[in-house]
C-alpha cells in the first residue's frame, strides 16, 4: 500500500468508528479521492476530509445522497408492488447493507436487488412488466428491469457455480424481518442468513477478482453490528463452515480490525493469518469496487483465475464456449467446438490477449497470486 491508500483508510476509520484519522505527513489529496471513487467509498470517507480539502469531496456527496433517496423511493415503490399483489420478496445487499452504517445515505448505491421464492419467479416477471417495469436482461439467475432511472435485479437465486447459500436464503425469506432505513421498510432476511448473504457477495467478487471495499465495509459493518463472540459460536460459525466461508471471515475481519478500525473486542479472528490478511487488502486495492482500477485488465486477470480453476486453457474455453453458444447446448454435434466459438467471441471483442497471443501468458502470470489468495481463503 501507498501514502494515499494508507490515508484513505484513515479517513474511514474516522468516518465509521469516530477514531481520529492519523493521516500520513505527504499526502497527494488528488490520489485519495481518485481511490475513494474507484472504491466507490467517496461519499462514505469525506466526512473525514481535512476542511480545506472538502470542496473537491462534496460533489460526491451530493451526489451519492441523491442518488441514495432516489434508490430508496423506487425500492419502497417496488415493495409496495408485491405486498400488494402477496409475492414474497427480500431485499439483498443494498439497503440491506446500509442499515448497519451510522449514515446509511453514505453507504453507496447501486441496483435495488431482491430474491423472491423460485416458485413465484414467474409470477413477479409478469407483475414487474404489468407495472411498467421495462425488462432488458435476463440471465440463469436474475432478470434486470429500468424503471424510474432506478435498476432492480428481480433474483430466482443468489448463487452462483461452486458456493451454493441458497438453502439458508431460501429458509430466511420464510422469515423475513421488516426493516427501516431512513424512514422507508423494506423486508430483508433474519440477521444470520443476511450476514451469509453479505459474505458470500465477498466471496463471489473475490472469486472473479472485482472485490472492493464497498463489499468489505459491507461486512465490517455486519460484523460490529452483529456479530460478536457469542453470536459467531452461536451458529454463525457453523453456518459459515458449511458453506466453506468461515477461513475468508475470519481473514477478513482481521484484516478489519488491523486496517480499518473495527472497535470490537471479539476474539473468533484471532487465528487467522495476519500476511493473508494484508494480501486480501493489497489485492482489494489493486482492483477496485468491481474491477474499477483494472479496465480491460480485469477481464484478462479473470481468465487467468479461470483457467488455472478449470485445469486448463482448453477446458476453460471449451466450458466458456458452451456457456455463451445456445446452439451448441441444443445441437450436441457442436459441443466439440465450443472452444473455438469462444476464441471467436475473443477477437470480436478485441481482446488484447487474442490480437497479441504473447500478452496471455502475462496474464496468466498476473493471475496466479490471485489465485493463491483464493485457494488460502478456500473460496472454491
Amino acid at each position: 500500500m501507498d501514502q494515499n491508500q494508507i490515508a484513505l483508510l484513515e479517513l474511514l476509520k474516522e468516518s465509521l468508528f469516530g477514531q481520529k484519522a492519523e493521516l500520513p505527513d505527504d499526502v497527494d489529496w488528488a490520489a485519495v479521492l481518485e481511490e475513494a471513487r474507484a472504491q466507490t467509498v467517496a461519499a462514505l470517507a469525506a466526512k473525514a476530509v481535512p476542511a480545506e480539502q472538502q470542496k473537491s469531496w462534496q460533489e460526491n456527496v451530493l451526489r451519492s445522497r441523491g442518488n441514495f433517496i432516489r434508490v430508496l423511493h423506487g425500492q419502497t415503490r417496488l415493495v409496495e408492488t408485491f405486498e400488494e399483489a402477496g409475492v414474497p420478496l427480500v431485499i439483498l445487499k443494498g439497503a440491506a447493507a446500509a442499515v448497519y452504517y451510522p449514515d446509511p445515505a453514505g453507504r453507496a448505491m447501486g441496483d435495488v436487488d431482491f430474491l423472491v421464492p423460485r416458485e413465484r419467479y414467474e409470477n413477479a416477471l409478469h407483475l414487474m412488466t404489468e407495472q411498467g417495469y421495462r425488462r432488458f436482461s435476463e440471465g440463469e439467475r436474475h432478470a434486470e428491469f429500468m424503471k424510474d432511472g432506478v435498476e432492480f435485479e428481480l433474483h430466482r437465486q443468489f448463487s452462483t457455480e461452486g458456493l451454493e447459500v441458497e438453502p439458508a436464503l431460501i429458509a430466511g425469506l420464510a422469515r423475513a424481518e421488516t426493516k427501516n432505513l431512513c424512514g422507508q421498510a423494506f423486508p430483508m432476511l433474519p440477521e444470520r442468513e443476511n450476514g451469509l448473504m453479505l459474505l458470500a457477495h465477498v466471496c463471489f467478487h473475490l472469486r472473479s477478482g472485482r472485490l472492493g471495499l464497498r463489499q468489505v465495509i459491507d461486512w465490517m459493518m455486519y460484523v460490529h453490528r452483529c456479530l460478536d463472540d457469542e453470536a459467531w459460536e452461536n451458529g454463525f460459525r457453523e453456518m459459515a463452515a458449511e458453506y466453506r466461508l468461515e477461513t475468508l471471515a475470519v481473514t477478513m475481519t482481521r484484516m478489519c480490525r488491523e486496517w480499518l478500525g473495527l472497535p470490537d473486542s471479539i476474539t473468533w479472528d484471532r487465528d487467522a493469518d495476519p500476511e493473508t490478511a494484508l494480501e486480501l487488502l493489497e489485492t482489494v486495492f489493486a482492483h477496485g469496487n468491481f474491477g474499477r482500477k483494472l479496465g480491460e485488465e480485469r477481464r484478462v486477470e479473470g481468465v487467468g483465475v479461470n483457467v488455472r480453476r478449470k485445469g486448463g486453457l482448453f477446458r476453460y474455453l471449451q466450458d466458456a464456449g458452451l456457456k455463451h453458444w445456445e446452439a451448441a447446448r441444443r445441437y450436441p454435434v457442436l459441443r466439440p467446438f465450443a472452444w473455438g466459438y469462444q476464441l471467436c467471441r475473443w477477437v470480436k471483442l478485441g481482446c488484447r490477449y487474442v490480437l497479441h497471443p504473447s500478452g496471455i501468458r502475462e496474464q496468466l502470470d498476473s493471475g496466479k497470486n490471485l489465485y493463491a489468495l483464493q485457494q488460502k481463503l478456500g473460496v472454491f
